[in-house]
């Protein structure tokens, strides 16, 4: 099969985008829009009034698609981890400090301790555990971020691999508003 050089290439990127995390892509700066031409010679003032419209739009509808692609991967993976996740609860922050994972190079990192108000699947073994950032990366704090930066009085659902709540087993926790799937805000409601 022969495929031009350039679409091997659009192809090749498309699939690699397809497979890496949204998050993921999240420190990647964005390059502004491309702005259209000067106004040509050949153009009145109405047509390129009009064609500046039409690029600003198709700029809106391509922002507005990928934010559509980021929500409904979102919701894809909630309902995954529905799927898969032994332990599932919603838990308040009780308690906000802040540790030292690497504060030769980045300061003190926030810290929460959260107690377990409900619990939606599993048994958890403690009902209270501390998060924190997993670590640090190239683009800032990784882990529980949205988590480890909560608010006393924050609740939050969170997905966890093994009873023992903490940072070794929690894979991923959501705020009400960040919340996607049907599942995960109904179970901040009842």
């Amino acid at each position: 099969m022969s495929v031009p050089g350039g679409r091997l290439i659009a192809l090749s990127l498309s699939a690699l985008l397809a497979a890496v995390p949204a998050n993921t892509l999240a420190c990647t700066p964005v390059p502004p829009p491309p702005s259209p031409e000067s106004q040509q010679a050949w153009e009145s003032d109405e047509q390129f009034a009009a064609r500046v419209m039409a690029h600003n739009l198709e700029q809106q509808f391509n922002s507005d698609l990928l934010k559509a692609r980021v929500s409904g991967y979102q919701e894809g993976y909630e309902a995954g981890l529905w799927e898969l996740a032994p332990v599932v609860v919603l838990a308040e922050v009780i308690e906000k400090g802040e540790t030292a994972l690497d504060s030769s190079r980045f300061g003190a990192m926030p810290q929460v301790t959260l107690k377990v108000v409900k619990v939606a699947r599993g048994s958890p073994s403690d009902n209270r555990f501390t998060i924190t950032y997993a670590g640090i990366g190239s683009c800032g704090p990784v882990g529980m971020v949205s988590v480890a930066q909560g608010n006393v009085g924050d609740i939050f659902a969170l997905f966890a691999r093994t009873s023992d709540l903490g940072m070794q087993s929690v894979i991923a926790g959501y705020a009400r508003r960040e919340a996607k799937s049907a599942r995960t805000r109904q179970l901040f409601e009842n």
